[in-house]
């Protein structure tokens, strides 16, 4: 008899993409909730831009009086996040998986007298600006949106959870819920704020929704 998984989302998913999870006894909720910020304000030329989320990408760009905005080179974190700044016409010079990897390849093609201007939400991690001021490199941060931590306490044990933020481990945690689960996580920033909490955590092979299911079925085959 095959067993039907119990999975937990800790994001709401568009239902095409829910789709691959028909086979699972899937439940959804939100454990953060995102607000774009208005009263932040961006200078008409900037050299470097870095994105590290799709949201900051939306703060800017979602907001008429930031369109004209002139970006000469931009570097993100995430296939989503790239092809988000695509659909509004920015030429991305480098997309990697990650912020560390960011930060190695923005020291190689930066000189110490540019500024980075990076495009963060206000539970923005460390590692990209702290790498690069320690070579020397100036950053400016700009919080373009807010996360806040919604606590849910579900009272459900499940086989799986998935993770698609840091915030959302921390707020999953926060809220008591049961940490004896597989957690698999959207990426390695991800997956580092989940093993500091869980012992048994799964990284997809790519940053995207699409990576996560996959290693999910991987793991938890239905068939």
């Amino acid at each position: 008899m095959e067993r039907s998984y119990k999975i937990l989302s800790t994001k709401l998913l568009p239902e095409a993409e829910k789709a691959a999870l028909l086979s699972y006894d899937y439940t959804e909720k939100a454990f953060i909730n995102i607000a774009l910020n208005k009263n932040f304000l961006v200078a008409n030329l900037i050299d470097f831009a870095v994105f590290t989320s799709p949201n900051a990408v939306k703060a800017i760009f979602e907001d008429p009086e930031h369109k004209t905005k002139v970006f000469k080179q931009v570097f993100c974190v995430g296939e989503k996040t790239a092809q988000l700044l695509k659909t509004y016409t920015i030429d991305v010079h480098t997309v990697c998986l990650n912020a560390v990897d960011l930060a190695k390849a923005l020291i190689q093609t930066v000189n110490k007298s540019d500024l980075i201007t990076f495009f963060c939400g206000n539970l923005r991690r460390d590692e990209l600006p702290d790498l690069l001021r320690d070579h020397e490199i100036e950053v400016q941060e700009i919080e373009v949106y807010t996360t806040t931590l919604v606590g849910a306490n579900l009272n459900t044990t499940f086989d799986a959870v998935l993770f698609f933020s840091p915030s959302a481990v921390k707020s999953y945690v926060a809220s008591g819920n049961n940490l004896n689960t597989i957690a698999f996580c959207i990426g390695t920033t991800t997956a580092v704020a989940a093993i500091m909490e869980l012992e048994n955590v799964y990284v997809a092979e790519r940053p995207t929704v699409a990576s996560v299911f996959a290693l999910l079925q991987e793991v938890l085959p239905t068939e």
